[in-house]
């Protein structure tokens, strides 16, 4: 785990946690390689599975003009017993007040961003809630855009320095499970 610099200790308490979907919409995932849309749903899956076990709560941000969410990541959520859409109107997910209020009600500090465009919505939604004192937690494989984000020098390595980060997701979890986060 690679904790950002910007935060305290204190951010690390447990049931101040929520999960962000952002823009898994057919409209963004028709850019994505083909090969790496399954992967990416599978996972963002397992972590919708564990919010479901675990009473986490679950933001859903679609981009107003774009669409719906994907049938298999909307079906997982509908099941969640806190769960929120909100359909933003611009790039970040704090660009609607629903985002901060949902957060702000329910205390949260950390959030795990999980969907698409790791350059532009996702981006532009971490440095929001950086901005805002929030931890920003990410997988690697919960995330993704049309060109091999990683490989994008200065963004991967604002991630590196702003957000906690895993490899996968599975890692994610197990550390949830453990208490870790």
């Amino acid at each position: 785990m690679n904790l950002p610099e910007h935060l305290s200790e204190d951010v690390l308490t447990p049931n101040k946690l929520a999960v962000m979907i952002i823009d898994m919409q057919d409209y963004f995932l028709s850019d994505i390689p083909q090969e790496r849309v399954p992967p990416l749903v599978r996972a963002q899956k397992e972590v919708l599975a564990y919010c479901k076990t675990h009473q986490v709560p679950v933001l859903l941000l679609e981009y107003e003009t774009c669409g719906e969410t994907i049938p298999e990541i909307a079906e997982a959520i509908k099941e969640l017993p806190d769960f929120q859409t909100v359909r933003k109107k611009q790039t970040g997910g704090f660009s609607d007040a629903s985002t901060s209020l949902f957060l702000e009600t329910r205390d949260i500090k950390r959030v795990v961003l999980m969907g698409i465009y790791a350059g532009a919505c996702i981006y532009t939604t971490a440095s929001d809630a950086v901005c805002r004192g929030l931890e920003v937690i990410i997988a690697e494989n919960l995330i993704d855009a049309p060109y091999l984000w990683k490989d994008v020098e200065p963004l991967y390595q604002w991630y590196q320095k702003k957000t906690t980060r895993y490899p996968t997701h599975t890692e994610l979890l197990a550390s949830l499970a453990k208490g870790l986060l």
